[in-house]
């Protein structure tokens, strides 16, 4: 299976956010994380990332219920 390059981790709670990375790193199928502490932070960044041309994300787990903008907003 392809392994993937980036992925990226909306998630407020640090023990969910500690759990979901341990699980992940441990399967060895993703070289590196972006991590946002809620969905306002996240839409900005991949904005930028976007904007530049820089390399996409492969996947994206998204936390629905946080603070400033929920993971609802983020997919609007």
């Amino acid at each position: 299976m392809k392994r993937i390059n980036i992925a990226c981790i909306i998630e407020d709670e640090p023990m969910h956010l500690f759990i979901t990375k341990k699980i992940i790193y441990m399967t060895g199928m993703v070289e590196r994380f972006l991590i946002f502490s809620n969905g306002k932070e996240a839409y900005d960044k991949l904005k930028a990332i976007i904007l530049a041309s820089e390399k996409l994300l492969e996947i994206i787990l998204l936390d629905l219920n946080m603070p400033i903008w929920d993971g609802w907003q983020f997919l609007e």
